[in-house]
């Protein structure tokens, strides 16, 4: 009987010592994913800055072409003047 429940005792404390690594390995997933989730969200982020440097990149340049096509009308205008002033 003695040498049954002293079995039993280490068969039971075998078993808590199994459910904390159980503990231990599903927690460290649990950290596991939240890490990955907010890694997830910092490249959604990431790509979010991207996109609107993209755009005001884009936005930029469309306005100095702009200015760029003003200013060559501006010349030819000038030249123009000077030839018409010329006479």
């Amino acid at each position: 009987y003695k040498v049954e429940v002293s079995s039993l005792k280490s068969e039971l404390q075998e078993a808590r010592k199994q459910a904390q690594g159980a503990e231990k390995k599903m927690k460290s997933s649990q950290a596991k994913d939240e890490e990955i989730s907010k890694m997830k969200t910092d490249i959604i982020s990431f790509k979010v800055v991207v996109a609107e440097a993209t755009r005001s990149k884009e936005e930029t340049e469309e306005q100095l072409t702009k200015k760029n096509n003003e200013c060559e009308r501006l010349e030819e205008e000038i030249v123009f003047l000077r030839k018409r002033l010329k006479g």
